[in-house]
C-alpha cells in the first residue's frame, strides 16, 4: 500500500502573491504524516478605488519529478473563489488539505478561470484569463520540494494584483478607469530558506505630538528594498494597519512606507534571518493635513522592481 503525505494549500493576500515553503517538526510522528501547506497571498495596488478583487481557481496540480513530464498529482479539482482584499497584511486562508505521495516536486500548475473587479463607484468587471484556463499557470519550485519525512511543509503563493489586473484608462480618479486586462502574475518564495518583515502602520491623525489618537492606516504601501535599491517585496496594510513582507532572503533591507497625503517613512538597516519574523512594531505615518488629496501614482516609488527573492511567472 502506497504511503501518502498530506498537502495543505492556503490562500493569503500580501498585496502581491508570494509562494513560501516552511517546515515544522511534527510532535507525533507515528500518528501524523508530513504536511505540505500551500498558501495564497496578494500585492499592492491603488486599493482605495476597489470594493472587491476576486480570482477563481479551479485546479491545482503538483509536478512530481520523474522521466515522465506529465506526472502531476491533482491537489484541487473544484472551483474556489477568493477576494484578494480579504488577504492583506499577511492573512492566509486554507485552499487545499490533501494527502500527497512522497517524492520530489518541481513545479505547481494552477488553472485560474477568471477574475472579477468591483469598483467603489459600483461598476463591475468580469475578466477572463487569456490562456490560463487551457494550459494553466506554471510555478517553478526552486529549490524543489522534497516530501520524504514526517514534517509539515508550508508553501505560500503571492498573487500580484498590480501586475495581474492592468488598469485601462487613467488612474488619477476612479471615473478614469474603463476596464482591466487580466493576466495573472504569481510569485513563489520558500519560507524555510527565507525570512519576513512585519509590523503595524498607524496614522498620527494630524496630531504628531499626541500618540493617544493614532489610528490604524488601511491600504498603506510597504516595500522592502535591498542594498542595490531594488524593490524585493511589497505589501498593503489591512484595516488593522498590519503588513507582512515575506519570502525575503537573509540580509539587510530598507523599508519604505507610502500613502497618499502622508509623509513617507523610511526605516533603514532592517535585518532578515532565515525562518524568522522581524517585527517592526508600530510605524507612525505623519498626515499632511494642509494638502488636498493627491493623485494615486501609476508607478511604485522607492526603487526598481526585481524578482531577486522570488520566482515570478505569468500565464504561458
Amino acid at each position: 500500500m502506497k504511503k501518502n503525505w498530506i498537502i495543505v494549500l492556503i490562500v493569503a493576500f500580501l498585496s502581491m502573491m508570494i509562494l513560501s515553503v516552511g517546515c515544522k517538526k511534527n510532535n507525533n510522528e507515528t500518528e501524523s504524516p508530513p504536511k505540505l501547506i500551500l498558501k495564497l497571498t496578494d500585492a499592492p495596488f491603488p486599493l482605495d478605488y476597489f470594493e472587491t478583487v476576486e480570482v477563481t481557481i479551479s485546479r491545482i496540480e503538483m509536478h512530481k519529478s520523474s522521466d515522465n513530464d506529465t506526472n502531476f498529482e491533482i491537489m484541487l479539482n473544484e472551483a474556489k473563489t477568493f477576494n484578494l482584499l480579504d488577504l492583506r497584511g499577511g492573512v492566509t486562508q486554507n485552499l487545499v488539505n490533501k494527502e500527497i505521495p512522497k517524492g520530489t516536486y518541481t513545479k505547481i500548475r494552477m488553472i485560474v478561470d477568471g477574475g472579477r473587479v468591483v469598483l467603489k463607484d459600483g461598476r463591475e468587471f468580469n475578466l477572463k484569463v487569456p490562456s490560463g484556463a487551457q494550459t494553466g499557470i506554471k510555478i517553478q519550485l526552486d529549490p524543489a520540494l522534497e516530501v520524504s519525512t514526517k514534517l509539515s511543509y508550508e508553501l505560500i503563493l503571492d498573487f500580484d494584483i498590480s501586475k495581474s489586473f492592468k488598469v485601462q484608462g487613467g488612474q488619477n480618479k476612479i471615473s478614469d478607469i474603463n476596464g482591466f486586462i487580466f493576466s495573472p502574475v504569481i510569485k513563489v518564495a520558500n519560507e524555510s530558506v527565507s525570512g519576513r518583515i512585519s509590523g503595524n502602520i498607524l496614522s498620527d491623525s494630524c496630531t504628531a505630538i499626541d500618540n493617544l489618537d493614532n489610528q490604524p492606516l488601511n491600504n498603506a504601501f510597504v516595500s522592502a528594498i535591498n542594498a542595490d535599491g531594488l524593490v524585493i517585496a511589497t505589501n498593503a496594510t489591512n484595516e488593522s494597519g498590519s503588513f507582512a513582507l515575506i519570502g525575503l532572503k537573509p540580509g539587510t533591507y530598507n523599508v519604505l512606507v507610502e500613502k497618499d497625503d502622508f509623509e513617507n517613512q523610511y526605516i533603514e538597516n532592517v535585518q532578515v534571518v532565515v525562518a524568522n519574523d522581524n517585527n517592526l512594531s508600530e510605524i507612525i505615518m505623519q498626515k499632511n493635513c494642509t494638502k488636498t488629496p493627491s493623485e494615486i501614482p501609476s508607478e511604485t516609488p522607492g526603487g526598481n522592481s526585481s524578482n531577486e527573492a522570488s520566482n515570478e511567472i505569468s500565464v504561458e
